[in-house]
């Protein structure tokens, strides 16, 4: 993540309140193709700051790593997290263009972006606004 993006991020943080309970969730442009979203993932909720990339069909919170802009998802506390999203579930059905399914039957994805590939395998959570 660039520094701009870290600065965006920041100043969202500050802006908005992410505690504040909405039924409505609220989009932040980022560049032309991407946008910061403000969410709660988890049981119990958790707030995140979501990077929503509309040329993807996946979108991508900050779990781990070095360095940390925000609050980090902790999957492993949420009681709601599903780590192993399986071929044959109707979850997996919708989010894959083509059905990829790795030896142990789970939902795999890969994705090619311009500058590189992402792959693993699709878990889920709740997530609310």
């Amino acid at each position: 993540m660039d520094m701009r993006s870290e600065a965006s991020i920041s100043q969202l943080m500050i802006d908005h309140d992410l505690e504040k309970d909405t039924n409505e969730f609220q989009i932040y442009p980022l560049y032309t193709s991407e946008f910061l979203v403000p969410l709660k993932i988890g049981t119990p909720p958790v707030a995140q700051i979501l990077a929503m990339d509309t040329g993807s069909l996946y979108f991508w919170v900050q779990c781990d790593g070095k360095r940390s802009i925000g609050p980090l998802y902790k999957y492993s506390e949420s009681s709601s997290y599903v780590e192993d999203v399986f071929c044959d579930t109707p979850m997996c059905d919708l989010i894959m263009l083509k059905g990829q399914c790795g030896v142990s039957r789970r939902c795999d994805y890969t994705y090619k972006y311009a500058t590189g590939v992402t792959k693993g395998n699709i878990a889920s959570d709740v997530v609310t606004c």
